[in-house]
């Protein structure tokens, strides 16, 4: 939705795969930005589904060029890594997708 006074401002919801992959196809406009509300995790919801949630996270927030700090303070936050562990992920993620020197 989007209130009429506000041209760039809009709301979407979804669990966080769904607003990953609206990241990934344009759903979401690169304006300005953003903020992320993330609901605890449903009780079914499996520790693997989370992982590969959270590396999907990570791609986002690194492709957007968001600092490795800030990434791994939001994964403390959202999970339950401590923060040189969440430092640790982040710059692994980091590592795979550098070229070999």
């Amino acid at each position: 939705g989007r209130e009429m006074t506000k041209r760039f401002e809009s709301f979407v919801r979804g669990n966080l795969a769904q607003v990953c992959a609206a990241l990934d196809d344009g759903s979401i406009p690169e304006r300005g930005e953003f903020v992320v509300l993330i609901a605890g995790a449903d009780a079914a919801a499996s520790p693997a589904d989370e992982g590969i949630a959270v590396a999907r996270l990570m791609d986002v927030l690194i492709a957007e060029q968001a600092p490795a700090r800030m990434i791994a303070r939001l994964l403390t936050q959202l999970t339950s890594l401590k923060r040189n562990e969440a430092y640790a992920a982040v710059q692994a993620r980091l590592d795979e997708g550098r070229p070999d020197e």
